[in-house]
């Protein structure tokens, strides 16, 4: 079980730090949400940005007051009366080392992020659109956790699916998983489903890239 601040480290400035730094409402849950089972995620509905900032990691600086009434989240108010984004806390692995590639641990990060795509659970009277908001997510777990991002963004689109989401993946100019889209477009031309990207994502190792390996999976099974 993981509190939802153990992915805040001081000094690290990165992707949790900055949401929680310049939404400050998110660090109110901090104070009473108890640790995450496997099966939990914790959605924050509502957390409005009030800070701008610059940079990211060693660069972060503050870059004025945000301008409330002006900005997208503050004017987006839902049929429950409730504004800004949905924010979902969910932990990673935390230096998993070569076990990340084992089974169990692959089910173990499926299970974490198809609830968190379960979302918010008044998300269908909320009113905010005709269809189900992106999960908006990036190399989760691929920083100082160790995960590695190859395998970790393929996991995520395979139980966003399961959930019915679509995913907006955001690299943060991380060039390993620079063949992220080639990788999917031929999941997909291959007429896979996700039971057979499930299949795709077993028996790997740190010696051998995971893009690689899953392309060669494909042509070997498009040859035979």
């Amino acid at each position: 079980a993981a509190p939802m601040y153990s992915a805040l480290h001081g000094g690290g400035n990165v992707q949790e730090e900055i949401r929680f730094s310049v939404c400050p409402e998110c660090l109110v849950g901090m104070l009473f949400c108890e640790a995450m089972q496997v099966n939990e995620s914790i959605t924050i509905v509502g957390a409005l940005q009030y800070s701008k900032y610059t940079g990211y990691g060693g660069s972060f600086r503050f870059d004025g007051p945000t301008d409330l009434p002006a900005s997208a989240d503050y004017n987006c108010v839902d049929r429950l009366n409730r504004r800004g984004p949905v924010i979902v806390a969910f932990d990673a692995l935390y230096f998993p080392g070569s076990s990340q590639y084992e089974k169990a641990l692959i089910h173990r990060e499926l299970i974490k992020v198809y609830c968190t795509c379960l979302g918010d659970p008044e998300e269908e009277s909320s009113g905010r659109g005709d269809s189900r908001a992106a999960f908006a997510t990036g190399n989760w777990g691929c920083g100082v956790f160790g995960g590695d991002p190859q395998l970790k963004s393929l996991i995520q689109w395979l139980a966003a699916s399961a959930a019915n989401r679509h995913v907006a993946y955001y690299p943060f100019a991380d060039r390993r998983v620079d063949r992220l889209a080639e990788v999917a477009e031929a999941i997909q031309a291959s007429g896979a489903k996700a039971s057979d990207l499930y299949h795709l994502l077993q028996s790997h190792s740190k010696s051998r890239p995971v893009f690689d390996v899953v392309l060669e999976r494909l042509r070997s099974a498009a040859a035979s």
